[in-house]
C-alpha cells in the first residue's frame, strides 16, 4: 500500500527538499511502522 507513492516522494525530496514533504514522509514512515507491527501482532 503506497510503496510507489513513498518511493515517489523520496526521490521527489532529494531533488527538492522543501519542509512541506517532511509532513507526508513522516506520515508515511509512521504507516510503514503500523502496518509493521500489525503484521508481528497477526499470527
Amino acid at each position: 500500500l503506497g510503496g510507489s507513492l513513498g518511493a515517489g516522494g523520496l526521490s521527489r525530496l532529494s531533488s527538492e527538499p522543501s519542509p512541506y514533504h517532511l509532513p507526508i514522509l513522516a506520515s508515511t514512515a509512521l504507516r510503514l511502522l503500523v502496518a509493521l507491527g500489525l503484521r508481528r501482532l497477526t499470527p
